[in-house]
C-alpha cells in the first residue's frame, strides 16, 4: 500500500512542516533500537573489533536509513488522525516487506494505536525487486573490472606519486576554484607544502573531474588520484584500489546468524568492516594523517573515522567544515559531520552539535569559510546592480530558492508560490529588479508555471538569472541587490548578512523554535509570504516603520565573530600546526590538544569548543605550547 503524503504541506502539532517530525522520530527510534541491539552478542563481537565511539553511530545511522520509510508513514497516519482526514486507501497500519526491518522496528515500536505488520511482496513487486537488484549487481561487476583494469594499466603512474610522511587527503566535492565554493579554501595561506596534499576524486561525490580542474590542481603543486574509473573525464587517469600488499586488518565475522536481528547486524557489520579495511589501506598507501572531508552523513565518513580510531593506527584524524547554516533540531542531524575536528562559522554551532548524534571531538570557530572572496565580488555586484538600474530598477531583490518535493521540507507548491509572488510583482512594478541565484538548475526546471512567468520577467531586462549555479556563491546575487530573500532558514541569507547585505529568511517551514524568531521576527525572518511582501514593499517605499527590515547589524557577531576575510587562513594554520605535531611523532589526541590550545590562545577560548567526547582528555588552556 502506498500512502499519499507531502511533508512540506502537512504540519505537525507545533505548526512546523511534518518533515521535522519525521526526522526527529526516526532519529529517536534509531537511537532507542541501537541501545537494544548493543546487548546482542552479534553486535558485541563487532564492537570488540574496534575501539571507536563512532561504531554505534554507524549502526544508528544504518537503522535510521532502514526504518525511515516506515516512520514517515507512521507520522503521516498520525497526521491524518489528528486532523480527522480519512485516508483514501483506508490504510490503518504500517506495512514493511523486509523481515529484518520488521524485527528491527518491533524492538522500538511504541504506538499501540497504529500496528506494524509484515507484508509479503506481490509477484509483480518481487519481479521488480529482482530486476533492480540484478541491474545493480551487473553494474557493480562492470565497475569492479573497469576499476581493476584502470588500476593495473596505470600502476606505474601511481608509483610515481611522491608520497611523503604525514600527508593530508582531501575529498573533492566543491572544486578548487577560490572564487567559488572550494575544497581547498584553507590552503592558500596555510604554509603547508602542497606536495603533502593528495586530492582524491570519488564519483558520485561530485561531477567527474575534467582536464581544467586537474590542471588547476597540478599548477598548485598538489597531487591527485581517482578512487574509481568514473571519477574523471581525463583519459588514462590513475585509479587507486587496495592492493594485495594491503593486509585485511579487520576479519569478517564467521559465526552464522540465527535470527532476523542477527542477520541485519551481521550484514551491517560486514559492510562496516569492508569500509574500514578500505580506508585503512588508503591511509597506509598514502601515509595519511589528516583527512579533510566535505561530506555529510554517508556511512563511509563514519568508517573513515573508525579506521583512524583503531588502537594500532591512532595516528590521524578527520576534519571537516560547516557547509551550510546549522538550523535543524539537533536530533534530526544524526550522523551528520562525524568528524574529529569541525571548522564552524560561529561558537553558536555548539547548540546543534549534540555529542550522541555526531561524535565530534572539538568544534573550531573560524568564521564563514568562503569570506575571502567578499571584497573582490563587491565590484562585480555593483556592476550588475548598475545594469539593472539602467533598465529602470530602483530597488533590486536577490532571490534564493531551495530544493522542493513531497519528501522534503519545502513543497513544490510553496516554492512555486514564492517565485510567482515576486515575478508577478516585478511585471506590475517597473521600478523593481530581481537577481535569481538558484540552488541548482532542477529547482526551476521542475516549476513549469514559474518558467513561463520568468521568461516574461527576463524579457523586461530587470530580471537576471545567474547561470552556472553549482558551487557559485550567493554573494554574487546579494551584493548586486538592495535586499536578499531566501527560502527556509537559508545559508545564502546568512552569507549575505555576514557580507553586510540586508537579508531575510522566508521560513515557509515554520520552524518557530529557531532562535532567529527571538532575534527579529518579521525583521530578519518571516513565516508568512503575504506579510513578507507587505514589509518589503514598505521598505522599498522608504517607510520609517520598515527601516529595520533585513537589518542583521545587532546579531552579526553571533553569525560570524570575525568577519575579516580570514576564515580560510585560520583553518589552514590549525591544520599546519596539527601536521607539525604528527611530524614530531605525537599521537593524535596530543596533536588535537596542542592545536586546540594554540588556536584558543590566539583567537579566544570561546572559539574552540571541546565537546564531551574528548573534554576530559584536554589540558586547561593557558600557556603556549612550543
Amino acid at each position: 500500500m502506498s500512502l499519499p503524503f507531502n511533508l512540506g504541506e502537512m504540519e505537525s502539532e507545533t505548526g512546523r512542516v511534518l518533515r521535522y517530525e519525521v526526522e526527529e522520530t526516526a532519529s529517536e527510534m534509531a537511537i532507542k533500537i541501537a541501545e537494544i541491539i548493543k546487548k546482542e552478542s552479534a553486535y558485541q563481537k563487532i564492537h570488540q573489533k574496534f575501539t571507536s565511539n563512532k561504531t554505534i553511530l554507524y549502526f544508528q545511522k544504518a537503522i535510521k536509513s532502514e526504518i525511515y520509510g516506515a516512520v514517515r508513514d507512521l507520522c503521516v497516519l498520525n497526521w491524518h488522525k489528528r486532523n480527522g482526514i480519512p485516508i483514501k486507501n483506508g490504510q490503518t497500519a504500517i506495512y514493511v516487506t523486509s523481515p529484518e526491518i520488521y524485527f528491527l522496528l518491533q524492538t522500538g515500536w511504541q504506538d499501540p494505536l497504529i500496528p506494524l505488520k509484515l507484508k509479503s511482496l506481490s509477484l509483480k513487486e518481487r519481479l521488480e525487486s529482482f530486476y533492480w537488484s540484478f541491474r545493480s549487481i551487473v553494474r557493480r561487476i562492470i565497475n569492479y573490472f573497469q576499476d581493476k583494469k584502470s588500476k593495473w594499466k596505470y600502476r606505474g603512474f601511481l608509483e610515481k606519486i611522491s608520497i611523503k610522511d604525514n600527508m593530508i587527503a582531501v575529498q573533492f566535492v566543491e572544486g578548487v576554484d577560490f572564487e567559488r565554493r572550494s575544497d581547498l579554501v584553507w590552503f592558500p595561506e596555510s604554509g603547508i607544502d602542497p606536495s603533502r596534499i593528495l586530492i582524491y576524486f570519488a564519483w558520485p561525490d561530485h561531477q567527474p573531474a575534467d582536464e581544467e580542474v586537474i590542471k588547476s590542481i597540478e599548477a598548485m603543486g598538489i597531487q591527485w588520484i581517482c578512487l574509481n574509473s568514473r571519477s574523471s573525464t581525463v583519459k588514462n587517469s590513475p585509479v587507486w584500489a587496495p592492493g594485495s600488499k594491503n593486509r585485511t586488518i579487520i576479519e569478517k565475522l564467521k559465526n552464522k546468524p540465527t535470527t532476523e536481528i542477527e542477520k541485519w547486524i551481521y550484514r551491517t557489520g560486514d559492510k562496516l568492516i569492508k569500509e574500514v579495511n578500505y580506508w585503512l589501506a588508503f591511509y597506509e598507501d598514502f601515509r595519511i594523517r589528516i583527512h579533510f572531508i566535505i561530506g555529510g552523513s554517508d556511512s563511509k565518513y563514519m568508517a573513515q573515522g573508525i579506521a583512524f580510531d583503531l588502537k594500532d593506527s591512532q595516528k590521524g584524524f578527520i576534519a571537516g567544515k560547516e557547509r551550510s547554516e546549522l538550523h535543524w533540531p539537533p536530533i534530526c542531524i544524526l550522523g551528520w559531520y562525524p568528524v574529529d575536528v569541525f571548522f564552524t562559522w560561529t561558537p553558536r554551532a555548539q547548540n546543534y552539535l549534540v555529542p550522541n548524534v555526531n561524535r565530534i571531538s572539538s568544534a573550531v570557530a573560524t568564521g564563514y569559510s568562503n569570506d575571502l572572496v567578499f571584497s573582490g565580488k563587491r565590484i562585480s555586484g555593483e556592476e550588475v546592480k548598475k545594469g539593472l538600474r539602467a533598465r529602470g530598477a530602483n530597488y533590486v531583490i536577490a532571490l534564493f530558492d531551495n530544493v522542493h518535493g513531497s519528501e522534503i521540507a519545502h513543497s513544490t507548491a510553496k516554492m512555486e508560490k514564492f517565485y510567482l509572488a515576486f515575478l508577478e510583482w516585478l511585471l506590475e512594478d517597473p521600478g523593481l529588479g530581481i537577481v535569481i541565484k538558484s540552488k541548482k538548475p532542477s529547482v526551476i526546471q521542475r516549476l513549469p508555471r514559474v518558467r513561463s512567468v520568468l521568461e516574461k520577467a527576463e524579457f523586461t531586462g530587470r530580471c537576471l538569472r545567474l547561470s552556472d549555479e553549482h558551487g557559485r556563491l550567493p554573494v554574487d546575487a546579494s551584493l548586486a541587490s538592495d535586499l536578499s530573500i531566501g527560502v527556509g532558514i537559508s545559508s545564502a541569507i546568512i552569507e549575505a548578512a555576514i557580507a553586510g547585505c540586508r537579508s531575510i529568511h522566508a521560513d515557509l517551514t515554520h520552524l518557530r523554535s529557531h532562535e532567529f524568531y527571538q532575534w527579529g521576527y518579521e525583521r530578519i525572518i518571516f513565516d508568512d509570504l503575504d506579510r513578507l511582501l507587505f514589509a518589503i514593499k514598505g521598505h522599498k517605499s522608504g517607510l520609517a516603520a520598515f527601516a529595520e527590515v533585513g537589518d542583521w547589524t545587532p546579531f552579526l557577531g553571533q553569525l560570524d565573530p570575525f568577519r575579516d576575510g580570514q576564515a580560510g587562513r585560520r583553518m589552514g594554520t590549525y591544520l599546519r600546526g596539527a601536521l607539525q605535531g604528527f611530524d614530531q611523532g605525537l599521537e593524535r589526541n596530543e596533536v588535537l590538544k596542542q592545536a586546540g590550545r594554540r588556536y584558543a590562545q590566539q583567537w579566544g577560548e570561546d572559539k574552540v569548543i571541546f565537546l564531551p567526547t574528548m573534554k576530559n582528555d584536554f589540558l586547561p588552556l593557558g600557556k603556549n605550547i612550543e
